[in-house]
């Protein structure tokens, strides 16, 4: 009675919402620049479709840069200079208008009977700065700080700014040797790309995945697929553009400035398309590629933890995933589907300082769908399950379902209500229930 009660005002929350009209988007930013529509790289912000991942990995730029541009760069240092470097200095760009836009996200939350407060308005939740851009065709840059809105007492502070991604690319290195697009380079906060489990990069869904990020007593260093870390990586694509492949080495230390321990953890990932536009090159902005697509990807992610004082444990995460798209390249229109499953494996050596091994297996299964171009649906199951030689340690298995509608009301403007249905909750299924949640969300960005 309590659920059906929960899923009612739900309902009603949702209707109240959407009849606001409130005015969302990933960086509104290139909007401007460009003078283009938002699903021109998008399928659902921050969803990407083809054009929109071969933009991002082209460095934020169009094959046809030049008659794409509406707001043109300033010129810092004549043209002609190219051909004098280096006894001149190398002559690059800067936007005309400031590149940055701003995201909004507000929240309503309804919860079980296992939170102690079980409806919440989180609204305004947080903000987010976005910028991103290039200096010229070889030099970019991406910046997303978000503030997390909510007071602090004990510092008397309204909010916390945390930088998400602050980072420079360098692209087309050695273009005559591997090809334009065969390596690229970032530095700065880099998030784990391309990847399957990463909640920000390609997934309608809000929630994130259940893959254990953390396991016993490491506090400190820690895997996160959707998360950022200060290092380096190169990337690139080959084999006509259809394989894309990333090599890092960052920090592994929560987003800090100075890492827990000496070893810096390290990172392979790598994806392979079939069918539709490639990753890059001026094929991907050809606005084609309908039918079906099957990608192929997967992760090695290797480092240290700190587990205590001078005490280091080390851990491996492997993972692979398979999606399968429908009409997901070119104009996505109704019908348009993907369907990815994944599997992701953690090995712990020493996670809880008594020299007991821990290891765990995530897998998830996950489908979206275009009901109309503003109308979009979207599933997910999935499964944790952990072992550990340590007795002594609690049970963290879990299971459950996560359903999602959204509504893009304007193209700037998104909409969304989620719930999620616990099957089975820390190894028990009778009062997994408890702790089922229920969001609307609705994104703003200008």
């Amino acid at each position: 009675m309590r659920t059906k009660m929960f899923l009612v005002l739900f309902a009603l929350t949702a209707l109240m919402i959407i009849s606001a009209q409130t005015p969302s988007e990933a960086i509104p930013a290139f909007a401007r620049k460009y003078g283009t529509s938002c699903s021109t790289c998008h399928i659902a912000p921050p969803t990407l479709n083809a054009r929109g991942l071969a933009f991002r990995m082209n460095g934020y730029r169009f094959p046809d840069e030049e008659e794409k541009v509406k707001d043109e760069p300033i010129e810092l240092g004549a043209k002609s200079d190219k051909r004098t470097y280096p006894n001149t200095i190398f002559p690059s760009t800067i936007p005309h208008l400031p590149p940055i836009a701003l995201r909004y996200f507000g929240d309503f939350n309804l919860r079980n009977d296992a939170a102690a407060v079980r409806n919440n308005f989180n609204a305004p939740n947080f903000f987010r700065l976005l910028a991103g851009g290039n200096l010229d065709e070889r030099i970019s840059f991406l910046a997303t700080i978000c503030w997390k809105i909510g007071m602090t007492p004990a510092t008397n502070r309204f909010g916390t700014f945390v930088p998400f991604q602050v980072q420079l690319g360098f692209h087309h290195l050695l273009e005559n040797q591997v090809g334009r697009n065969g390596l690229n380079l970032r530095v700065g906060m880099i998030d784990v790309p391309n990847l399957s489990w990463n909640n920000f990069f390609q997934h309608l869904l809000t929630t994130n995945y259940l893959y254990g990020q953390r396991v016993g007593n490491n506090t400190t260093s820690f895997f996160e697929a959707s998360g950022a870390q200060p290092g380096v990586e190169f990337n690139g694509q080959l084999v006509k553009n259809r394989l894309w492949y990333a090599a890092g080495l960052v920090n592994g230390d929560d987003g800090g400035v100075s890492d827990a321990n000496t070893s810096k953890d390290g990172y392979l990932t790598a994806r392979y398309k079939v069918g539709g536009n490639p990753y890059g090159g001026e094929e991907a902005f050809a606005g084609a590629g309908g039918g079906y697509t099957v990608e192929v990807g997967g992760l090695l992610y290797s480092g240290r933890a700190n587990v205590a004082a001078n005490v280091n444990e080390d851990f491996t995460r492997k993972g692979g995933d398979v999606r399968l798209s429908y009409n997901m390249d070119g104009v996505v229109d109704r019908g348009s589907w993907t369907l990815t499953a994944a599997k992701l494996r953690g090995d712990d050596d020493n996670p809880f300082n008594t020299k007991k091994t821990a290891d765990y297996e995530s897998v998830y299964l996950e489908g979206t769908y275009v009901v109309t171009p503003p109308w979009l649906v979207g599933g997910r199951w999935e499964k944790q399950d952990m072992t550990t030689s340590d007795a002594a340690q609690a049970n963290i298995d879990k299971e459950r379902y996560v359903g999602n509608v959204t509504w893009r009301l304007r193209h700037n403007v998104k909409i969304s209500g989620e719930g999620v249905v616990y099957k089975k909750f820390n190894g028990a299924r009778l009062a997994a229930a408890r702790n089922n949640d229920y969001t609307m969300r609705f994104d703003v960005a200008f």
